[in-house]
């Protein structure tokens, strides 16, 4: 079976892109020490030494380890992936329900965060309250002008998709660089004549912006 690997060492997470889905389109399983499982394909996976965490997508298996055994984890989940797929052509079938905060987290460090780290940046997720996950930018993304752009094209993609009670991504302060970050969205993206709906619509109503 052919799989695409993404070894993120840094993050200690390894990521196996599968040549076919999973899990249902659009699910995403957050499986921890502290969760029991019934399926024997995913307490195989579980119960190989070091692994630490596993976050499951439709069409992906992300793996969070400890220590410094990746070669031996890498090898031992392929060989658990490939003996599954030669098996059967099935889906999971079962309650995919996660914390939705531990989900994000999840997410973020195999889907989002490396792509930031490559330019020094990062993000801290502040939290959930009801429909809305609320995050700062950090490192070299906080008061990047192109910050608007990473948060709607990658971000939200992951967020919105896998995480299907989240409806909106905003954009929180932690200290002063966040706050500049913040500013930067506001008025190149929100006041600038033009630049989309969402500006002219508040614009016309003459609303006063409180973040």
């Amino acid at each position: 079976m052919f799989l695409k690997i993404e070894d993120l060492a840094p993050k200690k997470v390894i990521n196996f892109y599968l040549p076919q889905n999973i899990l249902p389109q659009n699910t995403a399983f957050l499986l921890n020490e502290s969760l029991p499982v019934q399926n024997e394909f995913l307490q195989n996976m579980k119960a190989i030494d070091g692994v630490e965490r596993l976050l499951l997508t439709d069409n992906m298996i992300s793996c969070k380890y400890c220590g410094d055994n990746a070669d031996d984890i890498k090898s031992l989940l392929m060989a658990e992936i490939d003996d599954y797929f030669s098996q059967t052509d099935d889906v999971l079938k079962g309650d995919f329900s996660s914390n939705m905060l531990d989900l994000a987290e999840a997410l973020a460090d195999s889907l989002i965060r490396p792509t930031l780290n490559r330019d020094n940046g990062d993000i801290n997720i502040l939290g959930i309250r009801e429909d809305t996950l609320t995050l700062a930018f950090t490192g070299h993304c906080a008061g990047c002008p192109y910050a608007h752009n990473t948060l709607k094209n990658v971000i939200e993609r992951v967020f919105l998709r896998y995480i299907p009670q989240l409806k909106k991504i905003t954009l929180g302060v932690t200290n002063e660089k966040n706050l500049l970050s913040l500013l930067i969205f506001v008025v190149f993206f929100e006041l600038r004549p033009g630049q989309n709906d969402y500006g002219k619509k508040r614009r016309s109503h003459n609303r006063r912006i409180n973040y």
